[in-house]
C-alpha cells in the first residue's frame, strides 16, 4: 500500500535531474531524541509498522516535519513507530493531534492517534536496539 502511493507521489512531483529516491526521504529524528526529550512529556504515536522501509515509506509521504521513529521487539519480532513532536502536556498533545490527523497522507482511513508519555516509550526505547 505504501509503496504504490509513494511511486504515485513521487510521479506527481518533478524532482531534481538525478530523480534519487534518497533525495524524497523526509528527515526523521532518531530514537536519541526522544530519549532526550523530558520524561513527563508527550508525543502523539501515530502507527506501528513491522519494517523500517514501511515506516521511512509513510513518512516520506508527509508534507510535515517532526516526525521521530524507534523501534521494540513484541513476540520476538521488531515493531517499527512513528511518533509526532514533544508536548508539555496531553491536552497540548489531544489539540495538536487533533490537527494532525487531518494533515496526514498515505492511509486509507484516518489514523487512530494515540497520546503517550515518553517515559514508557523512552523504556522502551532503553531495552531495544535501536538502528
Amino acid at each position: 500500500m505504501f509503496t504504490a502511493a509513494l511511486s504515485v507521489f513521487c510521479s506527481a512531483h518533478s524532482f531534481a535531474a538525478t530523480n534519487d529516491l534518497a533525495a524524497l526521504q523526509q528527515p526523521v529524528n532518531e530514537p536519541e531524541w526522544l530519549l532526550k526529550q523530558p520524561s513527563q512529556s508527550f508525543a502523539i504515536q501515530i502507527v506501528t509498522l513491522s519494517s523500517a522501509q514501511q515506516l521511512q515509506d509513510l513518512v516520506d509521504m508527509q508534507l510535515l516535519k517532526g516526525f521521530a521513529r524507534f523501534r521494540y521487539k513484541s513476540g520476538g519480532k521488531l515493531r517499527y513507530v512513528l511518533t509526532f513532536g514533544s508536548y508539555s502536556s496531553a491536552v497540548e498533545a489531544d489539540k495538536a493531534s487533533q490537527l494532525l490527523v487531518e494533515k496526514l497522507q498515505g492511509f486509507s482511513a484516518p489514523p487512530v492517534l494515540w497520546i503517550r508519555q515518553l517515559q514508557p516509550i523512552q523504556k522502551s526505547i532503553r531495552t531495544t536496539l535501536q538502528y
